[in-house]
């Protein structure tokens, strides 16, 4: 039977294929060795999102950046930590 509809045109479902449209996921040490681009990688034990680029495995997203760069900030614990961004209580 021949491939027809989403899967047709080169995006045959082949593991590499399948692989660039899921995400795997486990412990950051099993996270298999970088070389295929656009597969995405959750590292369960940091709550974290890898891209590989082709030649490393990169966070999708900073979770707690320096002040000034754009990311995710993590809450932590306590009322001084709840707050966004670099604000400062009294």
């Amino acid at each position: 039977m021949a491939n027809n509809g989403f899967w047709t045109v080169g995006l045959e479902g082949s593991v590499d294929n399948m692989n660039l449209w899921l995400c795997q996921y486990g412990l950051k040490t099993a996270q298999p060795a970088f070389g295929k681009q656009g597969r995405r990688y959750f590292a369960t034990d940091e709550n974290q999102i890898y891209l590989d680029t082709g030649s490393a495995w990169l966070p999708m997203f900073l979770i707690d950046p320096a002040v000034g760069i754009g990311g995710l900030r993590t809450l932590g614990l306590g009322a001084q930590q709840a707050a966004a961004g670099d604000h400062v209580h009294p």
